[in-house]
């Protein structure tokens, strides 16, 4: 049971109301775990189901809403779409989420609703420091699905990347901008 933060009483004449101040909070976030396809079981940062202790693979990751202790709901991006139509703002927030896994998955929904307003969200996502390579190989994958000629220099510039996922990402983005065609990048 809450405890309240304050306790005190109001006084009307000879008539002593006791009150208590508790604290409120509303939760407008849906959290998701990654669960393993086959088992349902969730899946640790470092893509190890927590039940078996076996690695799992990106295609067998699943989005899963836990509604009691260790029960999950599986989620798919077109549910979220269909579910609200502002699907494209909460993704957004969703991008600056503290899980990296929460950004990961919104910035592939993102790619897939195709929604135009998520080009520099995405973009920001790229341009930040500490950010994972599986964020941001998954955000310019997502850009070059949106296939907006805004994210042509960002991806550019990542095209040459220290990191070989984002390296190859960015080029297959530009890639999809480019018409399918492949684009040549000078050097920087």
């Amino acid at each position: 049971m809450p405890r309240p933060i304050w306790k005190g009483a109001i006084s009307f004449a000879l008539v002593n109301v006791p009150v208590a101040l508790y604290a409120a909070e509303t939760r407008d976030t849906l959290h998701f775990r990654q669960l393993d396809r086959s088992t349902l079981t969730p899946v640790s940062e470092h893509r190890i189901n927590e039940q078996t202790g076996r690695e799992v693979a990106w295609d067998d990751i699943v989005k899963g809403y836990e509604y009691s202790p260790d029960r999950y709901v599986v989620v798919t991006d077109e549910e979220l779409e269909a579910a609200d139509p502002r699907a494209t703002e909460v993704l957004v927030v969703m991008l600056h989420s503290a899980d990296s896994h929460a950004r990961r998955a919104a910035a592939h929904s993102l790619g897939k609703i195709g929604d135009p307003r998520a080009v520099m969200p995405l973009i920001e996502v790229l341009c930040r420091a500490n950010e994972p390579v599986a964020v941001q190989s998954e955000a310019a994958s997502a850009l070059g699905k949106l296939g907006d000629p805004r994210a042509k220099r960002i991806l550019a510039y990542l095209s040459h990347h220290q990191s070989p996922w984002i390296q190859r990402e960015a080029s297959k983005a530009l890639a999809n901008l480019a018409g399918g065609s492949e684009m040549r990048v000078a050097n920087r």
